[in-house]
């Protein structure tokens, strides 16, 4: 009887330990699982966060494109042109009231971002893809000058002044710049496009600071540069 009574109570005693060492077993699992699931979140954020930021880096509204132009009677040089990237690799060249009839419908701040990527421009003395034309249509002025050629940066310009200006081609009939002072045309380089794009930036800032358009607004009033008219 009492051979008996030990045995079950060893039996008893082992079955504990067996349910303990299984309770122990379990736990670590769980928790191992628990933080395995922890990390793999960890690391799909991770992911996440870098995708997102690679799609916001790929996100631009303008790219610069090689272009051939015949009308310049020389092959052997390449140029380029802004295109308006509408959707993901779409883009279109920006010719001018084209580029105004598609974006006028863009709110304010949208207009003001890409007035800004458009700034990214200055320096840039490749040759733009069209020649210097009138595009205020209710005038019938000539580009008089022998030289119709003019860069990227003066086109950059021109396009934000199409983005944030109330009839722009009033404004700006011509896309070049002239200085005030010595009238001298300003269609490639210089210093005095330089202040140009420092006027620019001015203007773009109170824009944003009052989160309206101006309609009357003239970027270059301080300056000694101008859109040549």
């Amino acid at each position: 009887m009492r051979k008996r009574s030990l045995f079950i109570l060893a039996v008893g005693v082992v079955a504990i330990l067996l349910s303990i060492i299984i309770y122990i077993k379990q736990s670590h699992h769980e928790e191992s699982g628990v933080s395995n699931l922890k990390d793999s979140v960890k690391v799909l954020r991770k992911i996440e966060t870098k995708s997102a930021c690679a799609i916001n880096a790929a996100l631009k509204y303008f790219k610069k494109k090689r272009k051939s132009c015949d009308y310049y009677n020389t092959k052997e040089n390449t140029y380029f042109k802004i295109s308006y990237i509408k959707i993901k690799d779409t883009n279109t060249d920006c010719y001018y009231s084209m580029f105004y009839k598609e974006t006028q419908g863009l709110p304010v701040l949208t207009r003001i971002k890409m007035a800004e990527e458009l700034l990214k421009f200055q320096g840039d003395t490749d040759i733009c893809g069209s020649k210097i034309a009138c595009y205020n249509l209710m005038t019938s002025q000539l580009w008089m000058y022998h030289d119709s050629s003019y860069s990227m940066q003066i086109e950059a310009l021109y396009l934000i002044n199409i983005l944030c200006i109330d009839k722009p081609f009033n404004y700006s009939p011509f896309p070049v710049l002239q200085n005030k002072t010595s009238k001298k045309i300003l269609n490639i380089s210089g210093n005095d496009i330089d202040d140009a794009y420092n006027a620019y930036r001015v203007f773009l800032d109170s824009l944003k600071t009052s989160n309206s358009e101006k309609k009357d607004s003239n970027p270059l009033e301080k300056t000694n540069v101008w859109w040549y008219d």
